[in-house]
């Protein structure tokens, strides 16, 4: 029998942000590299293995010395470029558009700057993996896959080296340290080698890796690591040790699994770890998500529109990368420093910013070119305002739209906010029925000056239409219909025939009517002192959270809109420090209602959960794809959650705040907050340690509850990515005051991302299904027919 190899992997995680900023984390990125080129040179038989696009590019910004020394080693096949992401990511809370584009920018930059194409994917540190990552590796152009976490207590493996088996079928032969661990305190190389040989002696499998060198705050390899390893060697002449690069293991791995090594198929995540990191800082976990989502809608937007004006491809990079790098394991999670997460904080505001602005100008690009007219005011009398409205999705909506706009330049002094001076006209001039509404202002209240209102709406995927509001003395408003209309039932409930909404002062439990099913929901406080990453020891507690202090009951209750286009409630509920203000809203015709949704909160040591039916299963949308768990404590989910099997029958639940669930003990539930201390490994003595709490103040965020869970998907993709409208001018032009960017004949189809260059549009899709799918894609007038394979990422270009 051949010896074992054990293939050294000198590394230095580095986490540029964590318990310091990324000022000092970056810096660190290169005296830690500066290190290891001194080691390298010194000691010609050693290796060393880095990644993060994000470090190479801030060491080639300020030391191009030492940038041009790692390039020569990385010719010498010494230095090994592991990884091509941007930063390393958490593998479960970005959503799949910022994972790939990890890959997409990262790889890159190593193609462009450093030379290489790297095919091995590396996650040191993240807290678990999700069941669609190896969808999104194999479309990113990787073969191996190499990581840490969970360890063999937390997800036990027969051997450490497998195939991950996505979705899709996508294979990716992956590897989990042997030791758990990617490095080494500077005393216990030996040890670990040790305890290598311990676990691996008697299997057939030869090539074994094992990390080492100082991490966390980078280091890497040193002097005494090396001598101890040296001697280790010498002292079992029946082990060859070998310093060796992440290519080179998995080739040896590839090369012995081509010899007829069985390995096992493992088909699911990579998962649990640390679970208490999916609900911290909560705030900071929407901020993250609103500024991705803004960011794929006008990167989306800006380059159909670009296309389809023959216009140059826009550059999106710079905010790209800010995104990404706050997706990093340590920063993202909410487990680094208050004054680490406030400056990331700010970079996601610009990102933020970034993306609407460029939007807003694409839109204007091509609201330039649709013939726009409105009617011909009376002689003195105001113009009517044209109202540009574009639907960023690429599914078509169908409901109700809220729109706003002055019917002067000053106030209508002759007139009362009774009178009926309004009319609202769509593309082809026909005059609509609306509701009027409450302004978002509250100046002026006896002027008859702005007017907002709702009317029911079809806007094309990724599509515009063009409406008229306006003042005039005689007013065309049809009535509108009675069927499926939403009104106030009563001071406590509001319904549309189809499902109704019900919550009553001093109760402790709102619920949501569906026919003859009652779907309950209450909101209560159980204990949570486990810090930012949860029990770190991962104890039954720690992850199921069910020491309940507190259900909180409803308190004040009034209707905001009577309908008939929308009904709404203001629902407050209150604790004994906190409160939650709902706003809730039911549109004609909808089988689901949608909560604006305000925690005020002041709190210690608890974790605020919305709680609703448990099912028997819960299918989540995750990172790459869907996960169905059953009973669980904490676990990931992202846009949506399908709960099937319930005592209320089957229902959907979605939000864009946190990312934390469970499902036990006869309640489904969302955490909305978790408060506890900044960057604390500790149990969370609240009264011991009360500076420095998390989520002291305001979370505002929405939600949505659905009488069908199928339907969820779709409401959840609404409610990220809601209609845009903005004022605009009468104007020639060439285009019609209807019409699509893109569509795409299956809506179970998402677009990834977009990337254009030299006149080519690409589109990377993916099928959300589990069967293949054949549709149609129509973009600037080019259609295509293409077939996608059950969740797996293709690209088609125009």
């Amino acid at each position: 029998m051949q010896k074992h190899i054990f293939h050294l992997l000198p590394n230095a995680h580095l986490d540029p942000v964590w318990l310091w900023d990324q000022r000092e984390g970056l810096n660190e990125g290169i005296k830690t590299c500066r290190t290891m080129v001194k080691l390298l040179d010194r000691h010609p038989e050693l290796t060393f293995n880095r990644g993060e696009a994000a470090i190479y590019s801030h060491i080639q910004q300020n030391d191009p010395g030492l940038f041009k020394r790692i390039l020569e080693l990385i010719a010498e096949g010494r230095w090994c470029v592991v990884g091509a992401n941007w930063i390393q990511p958490d593998q479960n809370m970005p959503s799949t558009t910022d994972f790939f584009r990890q890959f997409t920018i990262g790889r890159a930059y190593c193609r462009e700057q450093l030379g290489v194409d790297p095919l091995v994917a590396w996650a040191a540190d993240p807290f678990g993996h999700s069941n669609g990552i190896p969808e999104i590796y194999a479309a990113s152009g990787f073969r191996y896959f190499a990581f840490t976490r969970p360890n063999q207590a937390r997800f036990p493996l027969k051997d450490e080296v497998f195939n991950w088996v996505g979705e899709g079928g996508s294979r990716i032969l992956s590897s989990r340290f042997n030791s758990g661990w990617y490095g080494c305190e500077r005393n216990s190389v030996s040890g670990e080698l040790d305890y290598a040989l311990s676990t691996v002696i008697d299997r057939p499998r030869v090539n074994i890796a094992i990390g080492f060198g100082l991490g966390d705050h980078g280091g890497g390899t040193t002097e005494k690591q090396i001598a101890d390893l040296q001697a280790w060697s010498a002292a079992h002449p029946d082990i060859e040790i070998v310093f060796s690069t992440f290519d080179r293991y998995f080739q040896a791995i590839q090369q012995e699994v081509d010899n007829g090594l069985a390995i096992d198929d493992v088909s699911t995540e990579l998962n649990f770890c640390l679970r208490g990191c999916y609900a911290t800082v909560a705030a900071f976990k929407h901020q993250y998500r609103k500024a991705g989502t803004l960011l794929r809608q006008a990167e989306l937007t800006d380059r159909l529109v670009s296309h389809f004006q023959n216009l140059p491809a826009p550059d999106y990079s710079d905010a790209w990368k800010l995104q990404l790098f706050n997706a990093f394991h340590d920063i993202l999670p909410g487990t680094s420093l208050e004054r680490a997460l406030g400056e990331a904080s700010d970079e996601l505001g610009s990102v933020a910013t970034t993306a609407r602005k460029k939007q807003f100008a694409a839109l204007n690009a091509l609201c330039r070119n649709v013939g726009i007219t409105v009617p011909e005011p009376a002689y003195n009398e105001p113009e009517a305002v044209p109202l540009f409205v574009y639907n960023p999705s690429t599914r078509p909506y169908h409901g109700t739209l809220e729109l706003e706009a002055f019917l002067d330049y000053r106030p209508l002094f002759d007139k009362s906010p009774t009178d009926t001076v309004m009319e609202i006209r769509d593309d082809n001039g026909v005059a609509l029925p609306y509701q009027e509404l409450h302004r978002e202002n509250l100046s002026h209240e006896g002027l008859v000056w702005r007017k907002r209102a709702a009317i029911q709406a079809d806007i094309p995927a990724c599509g515009w239409r063009v409406y008229t509001m306006g003042y005039s003395p005689v007013p065309e408003r049809p009535e509108a219909p009675m069927e499926g209309a939403a009104f106030s039932v009563n001071g406590t409930t509001i319904g549309n025939g189809k499902v109704s909404f019900q919550a009553v002062p001093g109760e402790s439990q709102m619920t949501f009517m569906v026919g003859d099913r009652v779907i309950p929901l209450s909101v209560a406080s159980y204990s949570d002192p486990w810090g930012s990453w949860g029990g770190t020891d991962e104890n039954e507690p720690s992850i199921e959270l069910q020491d309940l202090q507190e259900v909180w009951k409803i308190r004040k209750v009034h209707v905001l809109t009577e309908g008939p286009e929308v009904a709404r409630l203001f629902v407050e509920l209150a604790g004994a420090h906190s409160r939650l203000e709902l706003i809730v809203s039911l549109q004609r015709n909808a089988a689901f209602v949608q909560f604006d949704t305000r925690v005020i909160r002041d709190d210690r040591s608890q974790r605020l959960k919305l709680r609703m039916p448990m099912g028997t299963q819960v299918t989540y949308d995750v990172l790459g794809g869907e996960m169905t768990r059953e009973t669980t404590g904490q676990v990931p989910g992202q846009r949506y959650a399908k709960i099937t099997g319930s005592s209320a029958g089957g229902y959907g639940f979605a939000a864009n705040a946190g990312f934390s669930y469970d499902n036990l003990n006869g309640f489904f539930t969302y955490s909305l907050d978790k408060a506890n201390r900044f960057a604390c490994s500790l149990v969370d003595d609240a009264a011991a340690m009360p500076e420095a709490p998390t989520e002291r103040g305001e979370l505002h965020f929405d939600m949505i509850l659905a009488a069908s869970s199928e339907d969820i998907p779709a409401l959840a993709d609404t409610m990220n990515n809601p209609v845009v409208s903005f004022l605009t001018w009468p104007h020639e032009g060439t285009l019609p005051r209807i019409g699509s960017l893109l569509t795409i004949g299956s809506p179970n189809v998402d677009v990834i991302c977009a990337d254009s260059t030299a006149g080519v549009l690409t589109l990377t899709l993916q099928n959300r299904t589990a069967q293949a799918i054949t549709t149609g894609v129509t973009c600037g007038g080019t259609s295509k027919s293409i077939t996608l394979p059950p969740w797996k990422l293709i690209q088609v270009t125009f």
